[in-house]
């Protein structure tokens, strides 16, 4: 992603962050699935998981408890919906995330992200 101009940076816990101030959603998106591709052409990766239930499932789970987290740091966050409902969309239907951005703003979320993440 680096190679292709986006300034991401590669966390300690194997993830990453990029300033959502300087990449648009649609670039990063572009550029993902650029490089997700490469990837798996090159057998450096296989599919995406969020066709896997039972990987999505512990997704949601993850996801509920930050989520209770976040709510119990103050920050108001939508109710999940059900778990299938949220493995149907292959976790497109909510995230705790999102609520806390959109409320609360990025510096919050960063916050947010430092307690709960």
């Amino acid at each position: 992603m680096n190679r292709e101009g986006l300034p991401i940076e590669v966390t300690s816990d194997g993830g990453f962050q990029y300033d959502n101030t300087v990449v648009t959603e649609e670039e990063f998106d572009r550029v993902y699935e650029l490089c997700e591709k490469e990837l798996m052409q090159a057998g450096a990766i296989g599919p995406p998981p969020a066709a896997d239930p039972e990987y999505l499932s512990a997704v949601y789970d993850e996801l509920v408890e930050q989520a209770q987290c976040l709510t119990d740091e103050g920050y108001t966050v939508e109710e999940p919906p059900s778990r299938e409902t949220w493995i149907e969309s292959k976790g497109a239907a909510w995230d705790p995330w999102g609520s806390v951005a959109e409320n609360d703003g990025v510096e919050a979320l960063e916050e947010a992200q430092a307690t709960c993440g």
